[in-house]
């Protein structure tokens, strides 16, 4: 997601979003980490995907997701500086989705 710039990998977030989703649609979450979905949602968000994104954000509140500031157990957390303008697209967009 982040790429690293020691082994020559640039930061690219179409790979990662896609490789996410790769996983995540098979059910490699790491025993339900909401994290895993909330990067996913966040990678679409960027790529514009707004639809998949929704799906993932959805998918990590189901599965727990409070906010990007709760503990987590692992540093690769989506955390640029869209961050927050993207949750609260995203939970507006689940609410309208949803009804609520």
């Amino acid at each position: 997601m982040r790429g690293d710039q020691k082994y020559g990998v640039e930061k690219d977030f179409a790979r990662a979003a896609s490789c996410y989703a790769e996983a995540l649609d098979q059910g490699w979450d790491w025993g339900g980490d909401a994290a895993l979905y909330w990067n996913a949602a966040c990678l679409f968000y960027t790529l514009g995907e707004k639809e998949r994104a929704v799906h993932y954000y959805r998918t990590a509140v189901e599965k727990g997701w409070i906010d990007l500031h709760q503990p987590h157990y692992h540093d690769y957390i989506y955390r640029e500086e869209n961050s927050e303008e993207i949750r609260l697209i995203l939970a507006e967009s689940k609410r309208s989705k949803n009804g609520e």
